[in-house]
């Protein structure tokens, strides 16, 4: 029997969208906040600032496979996941906003462990927010085009988020606040909303189309369903291969875009400095959004490793400019770079994801299990661990650079010329290395297609 493939309506996709607000804030909202906040303002060692991150992202992405399981092994009348999301929402709303209460006046060593615990306590929270929203966005549609879609939709929402994110430290240091700590304070609070008011969408809005069955199976162990997924080949290309060095590369050397320009690109002028980095962040948000259709219309025609393959190419030659356009003599000029890494972060991010799905969909043709949940947990522990390190040795890094905050402008030359070097040098390695692994996934369009209609005269259409 036939059936027609049947689209998911805009108010749905639009609603599992929303999810990306809170989770953009839990991922990026840190690494992006807590050296301007914990170093530069507050003169926190670089270094002591990586190890409390580091031990957060540890702890998160130890715990990641266990929220999986769970969540794959729930059976409750809302589903698998949406019960998760909400909580999860809720937990970040309350937990956020308690990293920038620091008492200023404080120690380094209380600074210190304020920073880990309330790292710990935020990092949980993402966790029970993160696991079952990303695997309800590999479960959301059946259809491996379709998949696309619903990202591109991801990407619109998460797009607003990297478009404020970055003028959040310049807005805390608005003279309308006390200081910049007060502003961050008062910001924190206001970001906190957002957790509870995203997460809303997606527990009313979104259907878990494979609930019905997952129900019918037999839970799975924790241990023997990381075996099962750690064994599936084509999802360890992608992950350790492709997205681990997209993330950590760019993660690597994120917060130094801020450091080149304040005291490379405008002499220690930390608020002209925090004001360009957030305009070019604002126009990556605007590339991004031109480019979101045309990856969806590309990715349909040529297929996804084709486009994914193009970005790459991208992102690499962008990378290497960034070491000849960040200069004091034409600072405008910074943002050409926007236009090579715009397009090739926005299609790469949102065909990562399709391509996750798609190794959860190889995984039911060879066990005949739907454990979305823990592939989205594997993923993130994957990433996490090698985000662990990333961010231990970027404040690590940024010391041993001989960078030093209470310099201000006058930094050793050889400091800013290793600081440069990284922020442009690290980002093409990780390109490079993304393109290579690439080449030897092996799970083309084509491929998918075949798949699909094998799991399809199984165990029936999934609309």
């Amino acid at each position: 029997m036939s059936h027609k493939k049947k689209s998911l309506g805009s108010v749905e996709k639009l609603s599992f969208a929303c999810g990306a607000v809170p989770f953009g804030i839990a991922y990026l909202a840190m690494a992006q906040l807590a050296y301007p906040i914990f170093n530069m303002t507050l003169g926190m060692s670089a270094t002591m600032i990586g190890l409390a991150m580091a031990v957060g992202r540890l702890w998160d992405a130890f715990s990641d496979p266990f929220m999986g399981s769970f969540s794959d092994n729930s059976r409750t009348r809302w589903g698998r996941r949406r019960p998760f999301i909400l909580l999860g929402g809720l937990l970040c709303a309350f937990a956020f906003p308690l990293v920038f209460f620091v008492p200023v006046e404080a120690s380094p060593a209380v600074h210190f462990s304020w920073l880990l615990v309330a790292t710990l306590l935020f990092f949980t929270a993402a966790t029970v927010f993160s696991v079952p929203w990303l695997s309800l966005g590999y479960e959301i549609t059946a259809d491996h085009v379709e998949r696309v879609s619903v990202h591109a939709y991801r990407a619109y929402l998460a797009g607003a988020v990297a478009l404020t994110l970055p003028w959040v430290y310049r807005l805390a240091q608005s003279d309308a606040f006390e200081s910049t700590i007060s502003g961050m304070r008062s910001i924190s609070l206001l970001m906190s909303l957002a957790f509870v008011a995203f997460s809303l969408p997606v527990f009313f809005f979104c259907k878990e189309r494979f609930f019905k069955r997952a129900h019918a199976q037999q839970k799975v162990p924790f241990f023997k369903a990381l075996k099962q997924t750690m064994s599936n080949r084509p999802f360890l290309i992608l992950v350790l291969g492709v997205v681990t060095s997209m993330l950590c590369g760019p993660m690597l050397v994120g917060s130094l875009g801020v450091y080149v320009n304040v005291y490379h690109v405008f002499e220690g002028d930390s608020k002209l400095g925090a004001s360009y980095a957030a305009l070019g962040a604002s126009l990556m948000v605007v590339v991004k959004y031109i480019i979101i259709p045309m990856t969806q219309a590309l990715a349909a025609r040529f297929g996804k490793i084709k486009v994914v393959r193009g970005a790459l190419c991208l992102g690499l030659i962008g990378s290497i400019g960034k070491f000849f356009f960040y200069t004091p003599e034409h600072p405008a000029l910074q943002f050409a770079v926007v236009l090579l890494l715009g397009p090739a972060f926005t299609s790469f991010w949102i065909l990562a994801d399709p391509l996750k799905a798609d190794c959860t969909d190889f995984d039911e043709y060879k066990t005949g299990l739907r454990r979305e949940g823990s592939y989205a947990a594997a993923a993130n522990w994957i990433e996490k661990t090698c985000i662990t390190l990333v961010v231990l040795l970027s404040g690590i890094f940024i010391d041993i650079s001989g960078f030093d905050p209470a310099l201000g402008y006058a930094q050793p030359e050889n400091a800013m010329l290793i600081l440069r070097a990284a922020f442009a040098g690290v980002p093409a390695i990780a390109f490079l290395v993304a393109l290579v692994s690439l080449h030897f996934y092996p799970l083309k369009d084509s491929r998918m297609r075949a798949i699909r209609r094998c799991l399809e005269r199984r165990r029936g259409h999934v609309d």
